[in-house]
């Protein structure tokens, strides 16, 4: 396997009144392509702040985030988003789809550049993949939680990502629609090689990944 993603003392600080706090402090980290990670931790750990540094989403303020050894934070703004936007699946609790679009616009409106028609054919394909065709002209307002994190899910892989991200997936799920997401995950990284990054509370789903590490006070402490 290649090196994709690797993270060298990654730090982040925010500000509390006139108090620096750090969210995450001196992670290194290690992924290769087919990976699948998680890390586990409680409310406040660092987890979301790790995963969206990962992403191209939150700049460090100190470290590194090398994508097949380039440096993304070391590019232009613009540049890091369109990687991201090239590269990465983002996978969050909540499931922010368009409550006016339907099951398949949500998820081929992630890919409407530059082909539209290329578009809609990737989203019926996801849709086949994930068993919801019969659910393509449905808005979300009609479908059960399981149903709408599976469609985030779908959207996420719109443009091939080699990395998808996921912060608390099931979070908001009952045990059943989480059982499912479990199983479609580990599906996804063994059939499609994606490799997954999953943060998360629940330690029953991340022991399905092939390796498991906890984050605690920002600052990663064990490795299985």
């Amino acid at each position: 396997m290649s090196k994709l993603v690797e993270v060298k003392n990654l730090t982040k600080l925010y500000k509390n009144h006139n108090h620096e706090v750090k969210a995450i402090e001196a992670i290194n980290l290690s992924i290769e392509k087919g990976d699948f990670l998680s890390i586990v931790g409680p409310s406040a750990a660092g987890k979301s702040t790790l995963l969206h540094c990962i992403g191209g989403i939150l700049a460090p303020d100190k470290g590194e985030v090398l994508y097949k050894n380039k440096n993304i934070y070391k590019q232009r703004e613009v540049h890091v988003a369109n990687w991201r936007n090239k590269n990465v699946g983002f996978v969050f609790q909540f499931y922010y789809l368009i409550e006016e679009l339907n099951v398949l616009e949500n998820i081929a409106l992630a890919g409407f550049r530059p082909k539209k028609k290329y578009s809609f054919q990737r989203a019926h394909k996801l849709l086949e993949y994930f068993e919801l065709t019969e659910r393509s002209n449905f808005y979300p307002s009609q479908l059960s939680g399981g149903q709408k994190q599976k469609v985030a899910v779908a959207r996420a892989l719109m443009n091939k990502p080699d990395l998808l991200l996921c912060d608390e997936p099931t979070g908001n799920l009952d045990q059943d629609s989480q059982e499912k997401i479990k199983i479609l995950l580990k599906k996804i990284n063994k059939e499609d090689e994606t490799t997954i990054i999953l943060v998360t509370h629940n330690l029953q789903l991340a022991e399905n990944a092939k390796q498991m590490m906890f984050i605690e006070a920002g600052r990663l402490k064990e490795v299985r």
